[in-house]
């Protein structure tokens, strides 16, 4: 699987389900799938969220420094960084700053706010 197919969603799936398959994908792949599987850029669509877009940026950069991949030069396009905070639905209060706090740097120089293992499957 590739970064880019996690943006083909289909009536009946959504995005969350095509990253929870990639991340998969990913840990299971060899040192040169994975490095495959995120060299190319996904094609930006207006169906799809800025959010989306960061948030996998996100995510494919903090894979890169976890298993020491190099980094595609595409994560780094203003697209995929966003001007204003996100925080996961229904968040509020205290439980906003504990994710100030523990998110990922790679995701938080993009404006998210996520739990420190935010790409942990069981």
């Amino acid at each position: 699987m590739r970064v880019k197919e996690i943006f083909d969603v289909y009536p009946g799936t959504d995005i969350e389900l095509n990253i929870s398959n990639f991340l998969d994908y990913f840990y299971c792949a060899t040192q040169a799938e994975r490095q495959a599987s995120i060299n190319e850029e996904p094609q930006l669509s207006k169906n799809i969220s800025c959010e989306n877009y960061a948030y996998v940026a996100a995510m494919v950069e903090k894979l890169c420094t976890d298993f020491s991949l190099q980094y595609p030069e595409w994560i780094f396009k203003d697209d995929y960084f966003l001007t204003k905070p996100w925080f996961p639905a229904g968040i509020k209060g205290k439980a906003r700053i504990y994710l100030m706090l523990y998110s990922p740097m790679e995701f938080l120089r993009r404006n998210l706010y996520v739990s420190e293992n935010v790409l942990t499957r069981i």
